[in-house]
């Protein structure tokens, strides 16, 4: 575009398909083609998305600005959606996603440097079951973060971030007209499966010294705060019971440091 500007926009499109359907041939020796599998195989057979055929959309956009010497901005946006063909009505129907993106970074001086990023994103996976169950996967993410580089000295490297991200999944659960009236009653009155949340901060910093140009040693530190809702671990207060009577729970607050030293000797 300009000598400061420049972005680009991209389409792409892409079909996925395979052999026919087989089957074992009558009695028991090779294999004949399927011609109607949806009777042949199971008119509720639920078929694995890699076994599916698949139409995948992608548009990209993309764009930096270069303000300054000393000041890049970058932004960015995927939007895409996934088509699935199977056999039967039933398992993986669409997959739908999109992701948006900021990007800065920023040099206060030839030894020192500071930059930061801000995303955010969504997933979304249609899926039907049979008895009239249908469910959609939504996952939605938020990530931020800031960093610095630097170079205190000659022989002397520093740097760090602090970051911060938020995942929730989200089962939305719905009847078909064909489900059970049971089933209609259990999902009014538990509202469906609940939301699956994630949510860490975290803060690394790291140093090293120079040696000379074969041997440095490297100091990393690290410390992270930590959330994690699952009802697969356990759902109020009650632990994920295996068919042995092992429970397993996970901890749903956690707190983890870091230290280490490295020395690093190279050959050359």
């Amino acid at each position: 575009m300009t000598e400061t500007i420049n972005g680009s926009i991209s389409y792409s499109s892409s079909k996925r398909d395979g052999s026919d359907w087989l089957a074992p041939a009558p009695g028991g020796v090779g294999l004949v083609t399927v011609t109607d599998p949806a009777s042949q195989l199971g008119a509720s057979a639920i078929y694995m998305p890699t076994l599916a055929d698949r139409d995948r959309d992608k548009l990209r956009f993309l764009f930096t600005w270069m303000a300054t010497d000393s000041l890049t901005v970058q932004l960015s946006a995927d939007v895409g959606k996934d088509k699935y063909n199977a056999p039967t009505q039933f398992a993986l129907q669409e997959t739908k996603f999109d992701l948006y993106s900021l990007d800065v970074n920023y040099a206060l001086s030839e030894a020192w440097n500071i930059n930061g990023y801000l995303s955010t994103g969504s997933q979304k996976l249609n899926q039907a079951r049979p008895a009239g169950y249908i469910l959609a996967f939504d996952d939605s993410s938020f990530n931020a973060g800031i960093g610095f580089t630097g170079k205190p000295s000659e022989k002397t490297q520093v740097g760090g971030t602090l970051s911060y991200i938020s995942n929730v999944d989200k089962y939305a659960q719905t009847l078909g007209a064909d489900a059970a009236p049971g089933s209609a009653q259990l999902l009014a009155a538990t509202g469906g499966l609940p939301d699956i949340t994630y949510r860490r901060t975290e803060l690394r910093l790291y140093g090293s010294y120079t040696y000379n140009d074969r041997s440095k040693v490297r100091l990393d530190a690290a410390y992270q705060w930590l959330t994690y809702n699952d009802w697969g671990y356990a759902y109020n207060g009650v632990p994920f019971l295996y068919s042995d009577n092992t429970t397993v729970y996970l901890q749903p607050s956690q707190n983890v440091g870091y230290i280490g030293v490295s020395y690093i000797y190279s050959w050359k």
